[in-house]
């Protein structure tokens, strides 16, 4: 007997194919969803990497920035201290030295160089004779300072610039940069300084945009904190603090000039992405750090960072 169209076996054999391509579709869709996500993923991995390039190039031109203004600066400044040993030398071939032509040579130079808080000059004993500040009835001295030695061994030989000093006369933190001058006869006759406060440095710094976290350091070679911003409170602030990440320590003991390194636990406890730059011909080293929380927010927003 024929069988009908709508017998069972004939709806089951309809059914089939039917079944077959929608799961072959469900597939698809599958498939095609699942390389969406891939080529999501990679192209948001290559934003990230490519965001992550554009940081360490940001904080390296920052970096880089700030070295060439501070070596011009210190260059005016060598400078000014050079043309006051020739002027001081000058004058000492024909008469002793006086307290007011070497006053005003030094007020002339201060008002050249802003950055500059005072110039200052010292005999051979230390004693600080001429400048800002200076007081006979209560002097003061260079003697134990170890700028003053180097000075005195080997006269008229370079500039020495300090690492933060705690001004006497200024009574502020200072990094100071020095010069001797000599005696018509070759001896050692005692050193100029040019004061610049630590402000001077920090103003640099505090100039930069580099988002909520980031950071700016300026310290010397033997690590001491010269200037951080933002300020940090507590003993990682303070001026001549050492403390530093084993990131920074081995760049700085390796003797590189510049370089980017990235660490997960900075002093003051943030991540960051770093460029470490010496200044040239100072005893100063920059790093300029900025943030993952403020470079890859979008990826924080997300929950893929």
């Amino acid at each position: 007997m024929p069988i009908s169209p709508d017998t069972p076996s004939s709806r089951t054999r309809t059914a089939l194919p039917a079944a077959r391509l929608t799961l072959w579709l469900m597939l698809g869709i599958f498939v095609i969803n699942l390389v969406v996500v891939v080529i999501g993923v990679q192209s948001l991995r290559y934003c990230r990497e490519r965001t992550v390039e554009q940081v360490r190039n940001t904080t390296t031109n920052l970096a880089e920035l700030l070295e060439n203004n501070i070596s011009e600066s210190a260059q005016r400044i060598d400078l000014a201290l050079l043309n006051i040993v020739d002027t001081l030398e000058h004058r000492m071939t024909m008469h002793p030295l006086s307290e007011l032509d070497v006053n005003r040579t030094l007020a002339l130079h201060k008002e050249r160089l802003p950055e500059v808080d005072a110039f200052r000059v010292s005999n051979a004993k230390g004693e600080i004779l001429w400048g800002k500040g200076v007081s006979h009835a209560a002097p003061v001295s260079y003697a134990d300072r170890s700028f003053f030695a180097e000075h005195r061994n080997q006269p008229g030989q370079s500039m020495i610039v300090t690492e933060p000093l705690f001004g006497r006369l200024s009574i502020i933190w200072v990094i100071a940069f020095t010069r001797s001058y000599r005696n018509p006869d070759g001896s050692f006759a005692g050193v100029i300084s040019a004061a610049v406060p630590v402000s001077y440095f920090s103003d640099h710094i505090n100039a930069l945009k580099l988002g909520e976290h980031g950071t700016a350091v300026i310290r010397s070679t033997n690590k001491a904190l010269l200037s951080r911003s933002p300020v940090v409170d507590g003993p990682g602030g303070e001026i001549g603090n050492r403390k530093v990440s084993d990131e920074y320590a081995a760049l700085l003991e390796s003797g590189v000039a510049s370089s980017n390194f990235h660490t997960l636990n900075a002093p003051d406890g943030f991540e960051r992405t770093y460029a470490f730059r010496r200044v040239s011909k100072l005893p100063l080293v920059f790093t300029v750090g900025l943030a993952p929380q403020d470079y890859l927010h979008l990826w924080y927003e997300v929950g893929l960072y």
